[in-house]
């Protein structure tokens, strides 16, 4: 029987996990790729995708300084934060180059091409973002399963609160009609592009 620290510490974990995903940065980003190809089966796999991305690091990470006892330099966090930012404006350019040229997106592109993006911004996003929580997972943590729980319900959450980011980007997409999808998309790229400009100039 499932004990209730452990159900309590789930729901903590899934809340805290999608709490995360609905940051600033990852929405810009998801809803970027989300512009370009909104359709239902990339919408979800991009999103997807970044969560497989962002929990392999944090896994990881976790496992890792578990394991040593050690902490993650600070300094690391930074400039793996400074590298979402210069991302997050290529993409903006990115998105707002396609939205001028009138190239939304790549219908011929295969599966595996389209993941490699979101899965890449993904694991940028985890080397910056669960700095914090994997140094007090490495101190709090009695053992790797222990851990292993926590992050596993953390990733649930985060995959779960990108996913539902992403649908709704995705379904103000498809209402704008095709007309307007070049407007959503530069308008998408330029979002990114200020989130980008203020994380920069934030760290």
């Amino acid at each position: 029987m499932v004990s209730a620290l452990l159900l309590s510490s789930a729901v903590l974990g899934v809340l805290g996990g999608a709490r995360h995903a609905l940051e600033p940065d990852h929405v810009a980003a998801i809803c970027t790729l989300v512009a370009e190809r909104p359709t239902f089966s990339d919408t979800t796999r991009y999103a997807l995708w970044w969560s497989a991305g962002h929990s392999a690091v944090l896994a990881l990470a976790s496992a890792g300084l578990l394991t040593l006892r050690m902490q993650l330099p600070s300094i690391f966090s930074v400039r793996a934060e400074q590298a979402v930012a210069l991302v997050l404006i290529g993409l903006g350019l990115r998105a707002l180059w396609r939205a001028r040229s009138g190239t939304q997106h790549t219908p011929s592109a295969p599966t595996a091409t389209r993941a490699r993006m979101p899965f890449a911004i993904g694991i940028l996003h985890g080397m910056a973002g669960s700095g914090a929580f994997t140094v007090w997972l490495a101190g709090a943590a009695a053992s790797l399963a222990s851990a292993a729980w926590v992050v596993g319900t953390y990733a649930l959450g985060m995959a779960l609160g990108m996913c539902a980011a992403a649908l709704l980007a995705r379904r103000a997409f498809v209402q704008l009609g095709r007309h307007a999808l070049q407007r959503a998309l530069a308008l998408s790229g330029g979002v990114s592009l200020a989130v980008g400009l203020w994380w920069l100039s934030a760290q």
